[in-house]
């Protein structure tokens, strides 16, 4: 169990999995640029944040178009009929690709960028942990220093709060 706390309003949200926190970051990240049409956030290029998958089936006649044109994660996904996810961390131009392939593990990417959204949005990210037996034993959000991130940022959320 994922659980959410906002910036601004002191509430929380349960989430099952990182992948809908990642919708549910990038569904808001689509509300406020509908809003905020041209606001730009300190530090950010564009400000465009988003964890964006893209099936094959719908893919393939788009790259099929651009050949010519494809990045080489694109290339691979398209000539091995793989799904593609697109990676934003606040700037468009420098949005990472990556091609859904069987040892991609998706669930810490899309943890990586929960996270990395969360420490520059003033978002606090706690997680529950379970025991060996299933049963829940606490909730952290941990440094999650010694991971890979999705975008690269190097100041991750680091609250603690540990349960029963």
């Amino acid at each position: 169990m994922i659980w959410m706390q906002g910036p601004v309003i002191p509430s929380r949200r349960c989430f099952g999995t990182f992948e809908a926190l990642c919708d549910y970051f990038c569904r808001l990240e689509q509300t406020l640029s509908f809003y905020h049409a041209g606001y730009k956030r300190r530090g950010e290029e564009d400000g465009k944040w988003g964890f964006v998958w893209h099936p094959y089936k719908r893919l393939a006649a788009v790259l099929e178009k651009m050949q010519d044109r494809l990045s080489s994660t694109e290339r691979q996904a398209f000539e091995e009929e793989l799904d593609l996810i697109d990676v934003f961390c606040g700037d468009i131009l420098t949005a990472r690709q990556y091609a859904v392939t069987p040892d991609l593990d998706v669930e810490s990417l899309a943890r990586g960028w929960c996270y990395d959204y969360a420490s520059s949005h003033g978002f606090v990210i706690l997680e529950s942990l379970t025991g060996g037996r299933g049963e829940e034993s606490g909730m952290t959000a941990g440094t999650y220093a010694d991971e890979t991130h999705a975008c690269g940022l190097s100041d991750p959320v680091s609250q603690y709060w540990v349960g029963d």
